[in-house]
């Protein structure tokens, strides 16, 4: 049980996380381990939503272990993670042993083939009523997308552009580096 358990009525929390003794009637001894189990539990958090988890499991089934510990399922609940493997099919995700869900874009669609790449960082939030983790990542590859094309679009010399106009140098090799008249040129 982590941060993830923590209930919004505060006096449900006095027993909501045994790592945490915020019972009342509680020696004032116990407070400083009090603070040391929310300093941890806040870290557990911060790293689930930082970036920390990676992505495990086999083929288009991913699973996921984070340091809160999710024990259950709810609207809002979100995550920040790292893809492991490149997914071939429909996805499903699991988090923290809960079971596999469908794993869907923004609007609720299975991934293309591809779309999950590896060592991208992905947010993942539960949408309790399609009962599915929700990620927009396609938004994503759709800006990746549309900023190669107006690059590929730009000029490659300054000349006659005018004043704050963009160019670009380099090649799609090695790259491009953005440039605006009458700043870097």
């Amino acid at each position: 049980m982590g941060v993830l358990s923590w209930a919004l009525d505060r006096f449900a929390n006095a027993t909501a996380d045994p790592t945490i003794p915020a019972q009342d009637g509680a020696s004032a001894r116990s407070f400083m381990d009090l603070l040391r189990g929310v300093m941890a539990g806040s870290r557990a958090l911060a790293d689930d939503q930082g970036g920390a988890i990676v992505t495990a499991g086999t083929g288009n089934a991913y699973a996921v272990s984070t340091a809160s510990g999710v024990t259950q399922l709810r609207a809002g609940l979100s995550l920040l993670i790292q893809i492991d493997r490149t997914n071939t099919d429909a996805a499903t995700l699991n988090v923290d042993g809960t079971g596999p869900k469908p794993w869907r874009d923004g609007d609720g669609v299975d991934f293309a083939n591809g779309a999950l790449p590896p060592k991208r960082f992905v947010r993942v939030t539960w949408d309790a009523s399609r009962n599915t983790w929700i990620s927009d990542v396609l938004s994503l590859l759709a800006f990746d997308f549309a900023f190669r094309a107006w690059m590929a679009s730009l000029p490659t010399a300054p000349d006659g552009l005018g004043p704050g106009k963009p160019w670009k140098q380099g090649d799609a090799v090695s790259g491009y580096a953005l440039n605006i008249t009458g700043t870097n040129t």
